[in-house]
């Protein structure tokens, strides 16, 4: 039933499905959410034919982003007649179960297929005084209620948090198993290759230098950010284990965010380094110590904890009432909290924050570093010398242009345009791991002191050997 004018006695409300259309219908304060659901059933809208459901028994009713249960009636939320309430109405998503224990699990703790639902009675509390309830009427109220009423103001605040999220991966894409086979190798690479380079600076004195501390910094998050992703991706798509739990879904988010943080700000100290060199050199070794660059790091990695912390944590504050698959290769950011269905932009603003603090401003000081550094190498009468000092340059400069290149590409991009979701995750993916992969390449390869000192702990070894022999 539905109608312009409400009856005094009776509560319209105006249902909203996940496509966005909308239908009214009159019910009186004793009807439940399981018979507003039966009705709808049974009164099924023509204009809503393709969102047709198989049974009343899925179908759910959301106010102010609550599931709300099956018997609470809509007096009992305190609902006002005569007038119009918004709810959305949704069929509960029944994913398949990645393995029995899962489900034995559940079936011993109680746990439903789709969700779990918390609450916080303080926050309860708080919204009967924002209703309008004064502090003594308040306590009345609470303790007055019957069973019923307690479940409806406390089912006001609860949260639907989902057990689990689905990570889809790529979608119609032939041969996907071999770009992940590609990850693998990738990421066995990557660990030979930053863990031979972290060895070597331990292992040579002559590299204990502000210099390589910050080069050393590099090697250990790109080794770590490349063990917070690769080995899961390849978990989850290689051997098909989608599923991640609530809770390990957030903590692969933070890691891999982090360690990528750290080391968009790694490459801004090296820019430091480079700045002063050519821009200060008699100056160099009493600006740039130990003591300054070991600072600015810790001071990075402490400030960027913070920074992806928070962003964490406001997922607390989420519902997940609908769909639980995250089109992405992992638990990423945007992805996850778009899937929210109340109130998100809080995470939309923190979103922004954290690219123009871990992106934007990074690259923008290295750029500003780097026309300082051509303005000081233009000073310089000879050629030869302008040019030796730009090659100490090239290996931050290509390790940059790796960096952020892709990544502020592909934001830029979805942000102004469409940008498929197979071709954004292979950009990412590679965004996250191939500058991991290069780094040491570059810095064995193309710096002198590296490959001098490679050769030195080569020379020594022989010579190890050879004296053992005699």
């Amino acid at each position: 039933m539905t109608g312009s004018c409400t009856p005094a006695d009776m509560i319209n409300l105006r249902l909203i499905l996940v496509s966005g259309k909308t239908k009214e219908f009159l019910f009186s304060p004793n009807d439940s959410a399981a018979d507003i659901a039966k009705h709808v059933y049974d009164n099924w809208p023509m204009d809503w034919e393709e969102e047709q459901v198989s049974s009343p028994n899925i179908l759910r009713l959301i106010y102010q982003g609550r599931f709300l249960h099956g018997n609470v009636t809509l007096g009992a939320l305190k609902l006002p007649l005569g007038k119009t309430t918004v709810m959305h109405l949704v069929a509960r998503e029944t994913l398949p179960e990645p393995n029995s224990q899962g489900q034995r699990n559940r079936e011993k703790t109680g746990e439903s297929n789709c969700c779990v639902i918390l609450w916080d009675d303080q926050t309860s509390r708080n919204q009967l005084t924002d209703n309008g309830s004064t502090d003594g009427s308040q306590k009345k109220q609470v303790s007055m209620m019957g069973p019923e009423e307690k479940a409806a103001v406390v089912l006001n605040d609860t949260f639907v948090r989902p057990a689990r999220f689905y990570l889809s991966g790529f979608t119609n894409f032939p041969h996907a198993k071999y770009y992940y086979l590609f990850l693998c190798f990738v990421y066995i690479m990557t660990v030979l290759g930053n863990c031979f380079l972290l060895t070597v600076i331990y292992l040579v004195e002559a590299l204990h230098t502000p210099k390589y501390m910050i080069v050393f910094n590099l090697a250990f998050t790109d080794l770590c950010g490349s063990t917070a992703l690769i080995p899961k991706l390849l978990d989850s798509f290689l051997f098909d284990r989608r599923y991640i739990l609530y809770e390990a879904c957030l903590s692969y988010m933070f890691f891999v965010l982090y360690f990528a943080s750290v080391q968009s700000w790694t490459l801004v100290t090296m820019s430091y380094d480079r700045f002063i060199a050519i821009c200060s050199p008699l100056r160099y070794h009493n600006i740039v110590t130990k003591e300054a660059i070991g600072l600015m790091l810790l001071f990075s990695w402490v400030s960027i904890l913070c920074v992806v912390a928070y962003a964490i944590k406001l997922f607390d504050r989420l519902s997940f009432c609908r769909s639980v698959v995250v089109k992405s290769f992992f638990c990423d950011h945007g992805p996850v909290y778009l899937l929210a269905c109340n109130d998100s932009s809080l995470n939309n603003i923190m979103a922004y924050i954290a690219f123009v603090a871990v992106l934007l401003i990074p690259f923008l000081l290295i750029a500003l570093t780097y026309v300082c550094i051509g303005v000081a190498l233009k000073r310089i009468a000879s050629g030869e010398e302008r040019l030796k000092a730009f090659k100490t340059c090239v290996s931050h400069l290509l390790l940059v242009a790796i960096f952020f290149v892709p990544i502020l590409g592909t934001n830029i991009v979805s942000v102004v345009s469409y940008i498929h979701p197979n071709i954004r995750i292979i950009n990412s993916s590679l965004t996250h791991t191939i500058p991991a992969l290069l780094n040491p390449i570059i810095y064995s390869l193309k710096t002198e002191e590296v490959l001098a000192s490679i050769k030195k702990l080569l020379k020594r070894s022989q010579n190890n050997q050879v004296t053992k022999k005699w």
